[in-house]
């Protein structure tokens, strides 16, 4: 949202008058994109009051929704944790991460996998019964993620290995989690 202005001065320079302020420009076909693959928008919950942690991945709500931090922010002030995933360092960063994780952009699935392999490599970070009644391919993701390995994760996203397990234990031992996030992620 932030380049909107000078955007907009620049179809108007070469005569466009299509290009608005309004937000339906901003994500529009990516909210439709993961209507039509999920069958709702994938932009995850803020979190409530029984919430222990939140993982903000693909979204930076200081900017793209503002109006969102003074829940964020309030949720922080009752205890709520927060893991982001970022490779920038941003106000909502800033105002907000527990543990901040930096990958290198374009490395986000890497990392990802990384974090579900610990998941489920390690008794105690995976509420197994929860996993099993709600993952459809749980063994298939449990071999395919078992090929990232703290040390394969570090190497690709640039990330120490040692924050990942820091953030992975943080979200496990602060339940229930919830994560925000951007329907962005699904047209990526």
């Amino acid at each position: 949202k932030e380049p909107r202005p000078a955007v907009q001065r620049l179809a108007y320079t070469f005569g466009s008058p299509n290009f608005g302020t309004e937000s339906s420009v901003c994500s529009k076909s990516a909210v439709m994109a993961s209507q039509l693959t999920f069958g709702t928008p994938t932009t995850g919950n803020a979190p409530t009051q029984q919430t222990g942690s939140c993982l903000i991945w693909s979204r930076n709500p200081a900017y793209s929704a503002p109006h969102e931090m003074a829940r964020l922010l309030q949720a922080r002030k009752q205890g709520v944790k927060y893991v982001i995933v970022d490779p920038r360092v941003t106000p909502t960063v800033q105002q907000l991460a527990d543990v901040h994780l930096q990958p290198r952009p374009g490395t986000d699935g890497a990392l990802a996998l990384g974090m579900v392999n610990l998941m489920l490599a390690r008794d105690g970070l995976c509420d197994r019964e929860f996993a099993a009644k709600w993952i459809q391919g749980l063994d298939e993701l449990a071999r395919y993620a078992g090929q990232f390995s703290l040390e394969e994760v570090e190497r690709i996203t640039w990330v120490p290995k040692e924050r990942i397990e820091t953030a992975v234990q943080l979200l496990a031992r602060s339940r229930p989690v919830t994560w925000v996030g951007s329907s962005q992620a699904t047209v990526h």
